[in-house]
């Protein structure tokens, strides 16, 4: 790991310290690696003393960064482009490195290759480009695997957001060049928003209306992408179907990602078969796609529903299902692999990452009553924005004077 250069002389004088954050990410559509650099950075902003924050956006500021406007510690620095890979590989170094900040936050994706500064912080959010690199875009596995690489070479400390991506880190580079050491790698997890809860029935309903959702259904929200295993979903739900088994209808929300031949192909057949049944009339239609759903909207898809699926192969926190959680889903399904148990505890219904399993787990699901509202209270409290926030800014604030 890259070691920590002196303070420089105005922190020693004044105390205090200039982070730069690169948030070129951000835009209107956010996935979780999005959603994880714009949250951190919040509370990061709002939990350190004696601090400067300068923002590195790309384009234009964001809408929803823009009260921050209005915070004296904030400024913001603007890189035009419109080729996101270049714009963070070759003008984002530059731009950072005459920033000449006390300390560089890379939030979201991998430090840029030709960014060798000191006192770098860099995420690593899972190491899915090695553990299932067929879910991904070639294009992708190789600015990754280079991009992490690069990160725990360059950092003074890497940034994760689980302890099982964690101990992955730790395990695939012990004998890399630059071995990594347990004191090397930030545990700073997602949350779920501080202001989450349910939403009124008033604002419930009228989400469903703008959608056209019916007043039952079921909800899977993420990245429409192979890891995501939805496929699978798909086709568990319409062979129960063809079974004669009635399900709430379900609704399908994300922005669409890449390699979904299999999805759409599934989505195509659903969509087929999906003449109705006489028996009741809510379930006439079972499959509705939405795409991505606005941020403003997300609580409210999420508190009308009555069941929240997750059947992810892989994940390196597994945010949506918490998510679900703090907005008043009390029925969470999601597939049984570690992270998802690290974060989930006893509060979901996990199944095999099998279809007969998925189907068996489905069918429960429709009679299972859900998990209780204090121990998923207990749940929620274990994860916190503030609390990863001051693990990573304890790492930052420390001096290496001595």
């Amino acid at each position: 790991m890259a070691k920590n250069s002196s303070v420089t002389e105005q922190i020693k004088k004044t105390g205090v310290l200039t982070v730069a954050v690169d948030l070129t990410a951000l835009g209107e559509r956010m996935s979780g690696l999005e959603r994880y650099a714009y949250r951190i950075t919040e509370a990061l902003i709002h939990t350190t003393r004696k601090t400067r924050f300068i923002l590195v956006v790309r384009n234009k500021v964001p809408e929803l960064l823009q009260d921050w406007r209005r915070i004296s510690k904030v400024s913001f620095c603007v890189i035009k482009g419109d080729n996101k890979l270049l714009v963070n590989q070759l003008r984002l170094p530059v731009v950072m490195k005459k920033l000449k900040a006390d300390r560089y936050l890379f939030p979201a994706f991998p430090v840029p290759l030709r960014f060798h500064e000191p006192n770098t912080y860099g995420l690593i959010a899972d190491l899915a480009c090695f553990h299932c690199p067929e879910t991904m875009k070639r294009s992708s596995v190789l600015f990754f695997r280079r991009g992490y690489d690069h990160t725990v070479k360059t950092s003074r400390k890497v940034i994760t957001i689980s302890q099982e991506s964690r101990n992955n880190i730790l395990s695939k580079y012990v004998y890399f060049r630059h071995r990594i050491e347990k004191e090397d790698v930030i545990l700073a997890p997602c949350a779920p928003d501080t202001k989450a809860g349910r939403p009124a029935e008033d604002v419930i309903d009228a989400v469903r209306a703008k959608y056209d959702l019916p007043e039952r259904y079921w909800l899977c929200l993420c990245t429409m992408e192979p890891r995501k295993n939805l496929p699978m979903l798909l086709q568990a739900y319409r062979e129960l179907r063809q079974a004669g088994e009635l399900l709430p209808p379900l609704v399908l929300a994300g922005r669409e990602g890449w390699k979904n031949k299999q999805l759409h192909e599934e989505i195509r057949r659903l969509e087929a078969e999906d003449t109705g049944s006489a028996e009741d009339i809510l379930y006439m239609k079972s499959l509705y796609v939405m795409g991505a759903v606005p941020e403003e909207d997300l609580p409210a898809l999420y508190a009308g529903a009555e069941c929240f699926l997750f059947p992810s192969k892989y994940e390196g926190f597994g945010l949506p299902p918490l998510e679900a959680q703090s907005y008043g889903v009390q029925k969470v399904v999601v597939s049984n692999i570690p992270v998802l148990r690290e974060v989930m505890g006893n509060t979901a219904f996990y199944f095999e990452n099998t279809p007969e399993d998925l189907k068996k787990a489905l069918l429960q699901a429709r009679v299972w009553q859900g998990c209780g509202v204090n121990k998923i209270r207990r749940n929620l409290a274990r994860f916190s924005w503030r609390r990863s926030a001051e693990a990573i800014w304890n790492e930052m604030e420390k001096d290496e004077r001595a």
